[in-house]
């Protein structure tokens, strides 16, 4: 486990540095000899019991404040936005660099998303950020 937790810890994709505290969890966890683990558990203060996990539970790495870009009306615009235009141009996907996520880009963040082999959503969040950032 603590060799999982090293990588995580130092890997390129710093997206990953974010789920150590899993490691760390589970380290802890066997220290208290905790094998069997009961409900309910409250990992980084999030209560998991019975009725959290009868639906559908999503976690991601990902910081509250980071805003994912997507084709919304009106147009998401700004900084991150042109960001993103200037990394799919590195990664030799054509695009405006004007700072409006409209359709033009999209269509770029799909091509990139299936170069990349991710899901193809044209959805800019913690994946694809993390996979447009490993140049």
């Amino acid at each position: 486990m603590e060799t999982r937790s090293d990588w995580l810890g130092t890997h390129r994709n710093t997206l990953l540095h974010r789920t150590v505290y899993r490691m760390d969890t589970f380290l802890a966890l066997i220290a208290d000899k905790v094998w069997d683990l009961p409900l309910p558990l409250t990992v980084r203060g999030v209560r998991i019991d019975e009725n959290a996990l009868a639906g559908e539970v999503r976690a991601s790495a990902a910081d509250d404040e980071e805003r994912v870009l997507r084709l919304t009306h009106p147009f998401m615009r700004g900084k991150d936005v042109k960001d993103l235009q200037r990394l799919l141009k590195k990664h030799k996907i054509r695009v405006s660099l004007d700072g409006i996520f409209g359709s033009d880009t999209e269509r770029a963040v799909i091509r990139f998303q299936l170069k990349a082999e991710l899901e193809v959503d044209g959805a800019v969040g913690p994946a694809t950020w993390a996979a447009l950032e490993d140049l």
